[in-house]
């Protein structure tokens, strides 16, 4: 569905959106992506280890949720029952550091060295509405900016230039 949305928006600047789905090869899109300037790339976690996309490759990342593991999965049921067995909170102690931990590699395919610069848009609320936000945001390497709407990201943060990348604002 996002990649729907961004491929009508995006097909106006003849930018191609290389966009993960079941049955697509990742070594593909990432190859596609690598060799096509300007592109966007649409994945999940899959792309948040592994792969590397240095200096400009990466200008905007966009973080739609935080990324607590699935809780069908057989071992965070597993590591949930281990922390209660202990009288200890398995959400505060094991799911939100571990969502962190994840949170801080996701961040990473922006940031990979000294000199890499960008945006991140994290648009979770969560993120500012609940406790563990905080941890969550305090795990990145920087200071972060509160932003309500995409609107003010653009008059505050960041312009688009006449190619429509976007340039930090200081």
């Amino acid at each position: 569905i996002v990649s729907r949305q961004v491929n009508r928006n995006l097909k106006e600047q003849n930018r191609k959106v290389f966009s993960q789905t079941v049955g697509q090869n990742r070594r593909a899109l990432i190859r596609g992506f690598n060799h096509t300037p300007q592109s966007v790339l649409i994945g999940t976690m899959s792309f948040w280890e592994g792969v590397d996309f240095p200096g400009e490759m990466v200008e905007i990342l966009v973080i739609l949720k935080i990324p607590f593991d699935n809780p069908d999965d057989p071992v965070l049921i597993s590591e949930i029952k281990n922390y209660k067995k202990r009288n200890q909170n398995p959400f505060m102690e094991y799911q939100v550091p571990s969502a962190a931990v994840k949170f801080k590699q996701g961040f990473g395919r922006l940031i990979r060295s000294m000199t890499d610069t960008g945006v991140c848009i994290l648009t979770d609320p969560r993120l500012v509405n609940k406790r563990y936000g905080k941890f969550i945001l305090d795990s990145l390497p920087l200071q972060h900016k509160t932003f309500n709407d995409m609107d003010e990201i653009l008059r505050k943060s960041v312009y688009l230039n006449n190619s429509g990348v976007a340039h930090e604002v200081h």
